[in-house]
């Protein structure tokens, strides 16, 4: 247990201030900001998916020559709307401006 008095003790040949400090009011205290990790736009969503959808996506990219899986979903995307018709095209951006 601490004894009372134990933080206003005086040390031997300390000096007591004849005036205390005082910052000035014009002295603008600046604190660093934090560094944020750069995130990238392709790199914001985590995606889990199955091991059989895995090896699948590993199929599509080797057969495409694609080296990422966001280059196989984005090819296997505009595949997709490619084959859509106009109506569907319509609804297809509307959901994704809007999502």
């Amino acid at each position: 247990m601490a004894r009372k008095g134990l933080l206003e003790r005086k040390v031997e040949g300390a000096i007591s201030p004849s005036q205390k400090f005082e910052a000035d009011a014009s002295i603008n205290i600046v604190k660093p900001e934090k560094k944020q990790k750069n995130q990238f736009k392709n790199q914001k969503v985590t995606l889990k998916i199955s091991d059989e959808i895995k090896t699948s996506l590993e199929a599509i990219k080797v057969l495409h020559k694609l080296k990422f899986d966001y280059e196989a979903i984005q090819f296997l995307i505009d595949d997709f709307t490619q084959n859509l018709s106009a109506d569907e095209k319509r609804r297809y951006s509307v959901l994704k401006d809007n999502l």
